[in-house]
């Protein structure tokens, strides 16, 4: 349900500025990249550390919350991918895609093993 609306994740990224709200020029996606990934790392957290006696309607919403900031922030990755494929058409986002994909495989694999070693000690 989350990435339905990536759309409005990326009209508000590019749109409302973060540090214009705090008084500085310039552009606020690494802000956003900055604050969704340390809210996503706090989630993920979170959802490790839960107990199952614990209540699991606010286990919902803090997943929930994981799966927005996912969204959101690639999102704005694919967005910082796209405009400096317009800046270079030749080289200019290929290099940021490579380190993008791999980013992100490499993180699968990461959490495919710790949930592997995990499951083994329970």
């Amino acid at each position: 349900l989350t990435w339905t609306f990536r759309i409005i994740y990326g009209i508000l990224a590019d749109n409302i500025c973060l540090l214009s709200i705090l008084g500085i020029k310039g552009s606020s996606k690494r802000l956003y990249l900055i604050v969704l990934g340390a809210i996503n790392l706090v989630t993920i957290f979170i959802i490790f550390f839960w107990k199952k006696t614990q209540d699991q309607d606010s286990l919902t919403y803090i997943t929930a919350m994981m799966y927005f900031t996912s969204a959101f922030w690639t999102t704005i990755v694919d967005g910082i991918i796209q405009q400096k494929a317009r800046d270079d058409p030749e080289y200019g986002a290929h290099d940021l895609q490579i380190l993008a994909c791999g980013s992100f495989s490499f993180g699968g694999i990461i959490g495919a093993l710790l949930n592997m070693v995990i499951s083994n000690k329970q």
